[in-house]
């Protein structure tokens, strides 16, 4: 099956930073190697730590990985004797390399963690921005559509896709659009779907079935067709719950 169009290009982004982080620290040590009668080791070791920080902060393993890779063998290459050969005579210079190395990766690992725990934050302020912002709407007396809509909106934003509608009736029968289940698991063609390490789908629709409303199938239905975003299980139960809020339009009878 062909790779996604915005999976490819989101592949080749990444590839692209990776490539330019290993190849700015090279650069880096080979600046460093013209000069290393000037500059102490350690002091270029910390200016290749500093490269390797630069890159683990864009919060992309392999972006980091790359630097920190390059930043181990530029100093290989270019400040350890023999120069501008991988061999390594003193075993002082094996351990700073080989430390060099994991410093890098444990770096890495530290600002993706950060990342991930500012994230994480920033979404559990939306989440309950959302719910404070769908009990204004209720109490402004907003009416049933403009209510419907306002709710559909925060669904969008917490799932992290790109947008979502209201619709009733049957669905082709060879739909192939996911249902976001109860517990907040994702089923396509019987089979589930593994939100957290691949996304959600970016090829398909993906349904919220709307259980107040008294119109017969209707749900809303979710767009995340242009980025890859992967929301929690608590995420996507927290849009379930929003959805729940959904009564029936304005004069519906089933």
């Amino acid at each position: 099956m062909p790779m996604p169009p915005v999976l490819s290009a989101i592949h080749r982004h990444v590839a692209a930073a990776a490539t330019g982080a290993a190849a700015a620290t090279l650069g880096a040590a080979g600046i460093l190697g013209l000069l290393r009668d000037s500059i102490a080791v350690p002091s270029g070791v910390l200016i290749l730590v500093v490269f390797v920080v630069g890159s683990a902060a864009v919060g992309v393993r392999a972006v980091g990985l790359a630097a920190a890779v390059a930043a181990a063998v530029g100093f290989d290459y270019f400040l350890t004797a023999p120069y501008y050969t991988f061999n390594i005579d003193k075993a002082d210079d094996l351990e700073v390399t080989v430390l060099l190395l994991v410093v890098g990766l444990i770096v890495n690992e530290i600002a993706l963690w950060g990342r991930h725990e500012q994230a994480r934050a920033s979404r559990e302020t939306g989440y309950l921005d959302g719910v404070l912002r769908a009990t204004e709407l209720a109490a402004r007396g907003e009416s049933p559509e403009e209510f419907r809509h306002g709710i559909v909106g925060q669904i969008v934003s917490v799932l992290g896709a790109d947008s979502g509608r209201i619709e009733s009736g049957p669905r082709p029968s060879d739909d192939l659009s996911a249902l976001l289940e109860r517990d907040g698991s994702l089923v396509s063609a019987g089979a589930a779907m593994n939100v957290d390490r691949s996304g959600l789908p970016t090829d398909r629709e993906i349904l919220i079935p709307l259980r107040r409303s008294e119109i017969a199938d209707e749900r809303i239905v979710v767009a995340a067709a242009t980025r890859v975003a992967r929301p929690t299980q608590s995420e996507r139960r927290i849009a379930l719950a929003l959805a729940d809020q959904i009564g029936p339009p304005r004069g519906s009878r089933a």
